[in-house]
């Protein structure tokens, strides 16, 4: 009878610890959770605040395009020259931060993956940011000369073309960020693939489907009218949709990362 007892009440014992360390794992995570969040703030306005003194030159480099084609820019309102600095100053600050955030979502999220998960995390993640900056250099040095050329010269004998500061940071920084969510397309097209989600033949079997999206956004990106926009943003659109199916059928049929297990 004692030992039933004794045996009942270790039983129990063991419950509750197993109980409290449960908890006390939860409690953990929400501690290690809020000390990344931390770590990325001040990471983030530590990066800010450096931006805030380069942001007037950053924000020289991103007229220049417009400077070639001879537009000049005006402030309407009393604060708008500064508000705009602030702006391009977070912009700069997350562009720089992004190492250190990225760093701290790893850390965090790694420790519940499989190995084989986070070879995909770690192979990804540098693809996803290399492909973000072409994008991004791509509408800077190609989409955005051409598009100020037809700018400047539609209708330049109406009106002297003068834009605000703050719309035509607002139109640059947009711009390029579709870009590149765009170059992100060869990318998202080899994940669906090496996860079984979509099959590569799929993609081939709706590349008329893609053609017509790629002219669709293109009109969405730059609508400008100009037809050599136009082309200039769906035909790299078009051939990194056929560079996502190669890719697709390339990992479809060989899930590198797999093997590596």
């Amino acid at each position: 009878m004692r030992a039933r007892l004794q045996g009942a009440l270790n039983r129990t014992l063991e419950r509750r610890r197993a109980e409290t360390a449960s908890e006390m794992t939860i409690l953990e995570h929400l501690q290690e959770l809020r000390r990344r969040i931390m770590i990325s703030v001040l990471g983030l306005l530590a990066a800010t605040t450096a931006s805030f003194f380069f942001a007037e030159r950053f924000i020289r480099v991103l007229e220049e395009p417009a400077r070639a084609a001879g537009i000049e820019f005006i402030a309407t309102d009393v604060t708008e020259v500064f508000s705009t600095v602030i702006k391009v100053a977070l912009i700069g600050g997350v562009a720089i931060a992004s190492p250190v955030i990225l760093s701290q979502i790893i850390l965090f999220v790694a420790p519940g993956l499989t190995a084989r998960e986070r070879r995909v995390l770690y192979l990804v993640l540098p693809l996803a940011i290399l492909f973000f900056f072409l994008g991004t250099l791509f509408a800077y040095w190609v989409v955005l000369p051409r598009a100020f050329d037809f700018f400047f010269a539609f209708g330049s004998d109406l009106a002297a073309l003068m834009p605000r500061i703050s719309t035509y940071l607002g139109f640059v920084t947009t711009l390029s960020l579709w870009m590149g969510l765009v170059f992100e397309t060869p990318l998202i097209m080899g994940i669906l693939s090496w996860l079984d989600i979509v099959r590569a033949a799929t993609f081939g079997r709706y590349r008329r489907f893609a053609v017509v999206g790629a002219f669709v956004a293109g009109a969405f990106i730059t609508p400008t009218g100009d037809p050599v926009n136009l082309m200039l943003v769906s035909i790299p659109i078009v051939v990194l949709y056929e560079i996502g199916a190669l890719v697709a059928r390339f990992v479809g049929r060989r899930p590198i990362v797999a093997d590596l297990d």
